[in-house]
């Protein structure tokens, strides 16, 4: 009788994730489409003029303080950075040991180091120059293509996965409502900041963030599926006992 409840508890949850499911995939068909809207704009010249008129405007606003903190945030949305904000983050897992916490971690290790492999692909397939139009000491250390960028793919692959984890640990809407701002404020301070340093074109920025959101959906689904069907299989068990 208990194997019987649970089963019908089971599917229930599992129409409930099926519907999920569906609408999580045409957002995921939305993103994808708003990538590939600006690949072509920036494939076939015609973001040029949108993206000039924002480095000129942005290049008038330099201040020294900024210079510093531009530089900050770009090494802090960088490998290294990246790296070691990661195992930080992995070992408070660890320690902490949060409900769900392996899913968490076998979000993140799917998402950044995935992640950073296609965007390195993506690089190659469209091989578009990094900007010019302004000088920057920044662009002598960076030997691969600029769209989509990289920085800002990580950030939101990263700092997506903190906020998706934290907003599952708290109830009250105006504490959701900062971590969702706080999670933005990272992410777009490293995309702004490589735009800042004339070191990518503003539609590469936006592409990154968007790329990197797609991905971190992408994965998402995939941990949350290898989860149901290890759930599936231990049902199963179960009501065939």
């Amino acid at each position: 009788m208990q194997a019987e409840t649970w089963n019908a508890n089971y599917k229930q949850q599992d129409r409930k994730l099926q519907r999920r499911t569906s609408l999580n995939w045409l957002m995921l068909l939305s993103i994808g489409a708003a990538f590939a809207f600006l690949a072509l704009g920036a494939s076939f010249g015609a973001v040029e003029t949108f993206d000039r008129a924002i480095l000129t405007w942005v290049h008038q606003q330099r201040t020294l303080l900024l210079d510093h903190l531009m530089a900050a945030a770009t090494w802090i949305g960088a490998e290294i950075g990246m790296t070691l904000q990661a195992l930080l983050f992995l070992g408070v897992l660890l320690w902490r040991r949060p409900a769900g916490w392996g899913w968490y971690a076998g979000l993140l290790l799917l998402a950044l180091p995935i992640g950073y492999l296609i965007n390195i692909e993506l690089k190659q397939i469209y091989n578009r120059p990094r900007p010019t139009l302004y000088p920057s000491e920044y662009l002598a250390a960076e030997d691969d293509a600029s769209f989509p960028s990289g920085h800002a793919w990580a950030a939101t692959c990263y700092y997506g996965t903190i906020a998706y984890l934290l907003l599952r640990q708290v109830r009250r809407a105006s504490r959701q409502a900062l971590i969702l701002l706080g999670a933005a404020l990272c992410i777009g301070t490293i995309s702004i900041s490589r735009i800042y340093l004339a070191v990518h074109y503003p539609t590469d920025s936006i592409a990154g963030m968007i790329g990197g959101l797609g991905w971190l959906g992408l994965s998402m689904m995939c941990i949350s599926a290898a989860t149901r069907l290890s759930s599936k299989a231990l049902w199963s068990t179960i009501w065939r006992r």
